[in-house]
């Protein structure tokens, strides 16, 4: 699905509008992909992801209904996205969790962010999320004030990581 404007803020598809200067769009398309999409994938701004792009992890993220992957497009080259994932609980309302999300340098200031955190939010909601939450750095400035901006109260967390489970499975078998 191809968005054009949510809720009261206007999301203007102008992808056809260039700005001459640079060589672009004015204002990109956004688009929930699903499997179909994952072309769209083969083409993608530097510094979006944290990693290159797997085909096979990109097509069984995009298999799940569950996740969410909102991306801007400048004609047909992805120049932001964010990544999110509704969680299920067993004692609480489902929640949404924004694992990801990354804008090319040269789009960034333009209010990509704050319009797929809103669409991610739109999805969620369709798919049984009451509530939202992401985590980033405490000396990440623009993630700070990207989430503060756009409704969210911060407080500190710690995080803990395991390594590779194959790796724990493996050591627990000896």
């Amino acid at each position: 699905m191809t968005y054009s404007s949510i809720g009261g803020d206007a999301i203007v598809n102008e992808a056809s509008r260039s700005n001459s200067d640079r060589g672009r769009s004015v204002q990109p398309s956004f688009k929930r992909l699903g499997v179909e999409d994952i072309g769209l994938l083969q083409n993608v701004a530097d510094d979006i992801f944290d990693h290159d792009v797997d085909v096979a992890f990109a097509t069984r993220f995009l298999s799940d209904v569950q996740n969410i992957l909102i991306v801007a497009l400048d004609g047909d080259r992805v120049v932001a996205q964010l990544a999110a994932v509704v969680h299920q609980h067993i004692d609480a309302p489902a929640d949404l969790f924004i694992e990801n999300l990354g804008v090319a340098a040269d789009w960034r200031r333009r209010g990509l962010a704050r319009s797929m955190i809103a669409l991610a939010f739109e999805a969620g909601a369709e798919l049984g999320a009451m509530t939202a939450w992401v985590g980033t750095e405490e000396d990440n400035e623009a993630a700070n004030a990207l989430y503060t901006i756009t409704g969210a109260t911060g407080g500190r967390f710690m995080m803990f990581s395991y390594p590779t489970l194959q790796c724990r499975n493996d050591q627990e078998a000896q």
